[in-house]
């Protein structure tokens, strides 16, 4: 994560929001309470369908719209001046301990950059994809696995514990290339086997000898 946390407060205007956003180089900002307190999140989405960019909506759709609060809901966000009425105060956030892997789940399933961190109820940090990025790049590849049979156990142990196929397929390895054979696979399930084979350490290729069931000649 990230501990220089750039932050604004629900009293800040939107246009210092922005200014931060443009000058630190970020998408988006928690907004904090006095006592360092997660309170919202303020982003570019949110400042979007704003009035001054011409997408505000119109006063008149706010009296005579069906969704009438919703309007009223959306007026006030599109013309408030200061950061607490155009946040979302849905803050989605992450643990000091959290994986990662929970993390980069937590963000795909909620359709956010950003994660603040929070300790005792108050922000310490703010993970994002980017950093995400960053940990791939650390990432040491796993030690290449010698052998055609090790190779061949190592391919058919990593379906097994993906959980993605209902059974192994058939597989063979000759010189360090994989070959699938046999088995009633659809085209993504082979695509899973050829990605998984591949990711092995020690693979030199994949050949898939099926096509929609039938045996390569």
């Amino acid at each position: 994560m990230t501990t220089e946390v750039w932050t604004v407060g629900p009293g800040h205007s939107i246009r210092h929001a922005a200014r931060i956003m443009l000058k630190r180089g970020v998408s988006g900002l928690p907004v904090v309470d006095g006592s360092e307190a997660v309170v919202g999140v303020i982003t570019e989405g949110d400042l979007l369908r704003r009035v001054e960019l011409g997408n505000g909506t119109p006063e008149r759709a706010s009296t005579s719209s069906p969704d009438r609060d919703g309007s009223l809901h959306a007026y006030v966000r599109e013309n408030a001046w200061s950061v607490g009425d155009v946040m979302s105060t849905k803050v989605i956030s992450a643990g000091e301990e959290m994986p990662v892997e929970e993390i980069a789940a937590t963000m795909i399933a909620n359709g956010v950059k950003r994660l603040p961190v929070i300790s005792d109820g108050r922000l310490v940090g703010i993970v994002s994809r980017a950093d995400l990025l960053w940990v791939i790049t650390w990432v040491e590849p796993e030690q290449a696995i010698r052998g055609d049979e090790a190779l061949c156990r190592s391919v058919k142990a990593r379906l097994s514990v993906r959980g993605l196929l209902h059974d192994v397929p058939e597989l063979t390895v000759s010189n360090a290339v994989v070959h699938l054979w046999g088995g009633r696979l659809s085209e993504a399930e082979r695509d899973v086997v050829r990605i998984v084979a591949e990711a092995t350490p020690g693979t030199a290729g994949f050949v898939d000898h099926i096509v929609s069931g039938i045996l390569k000649q």
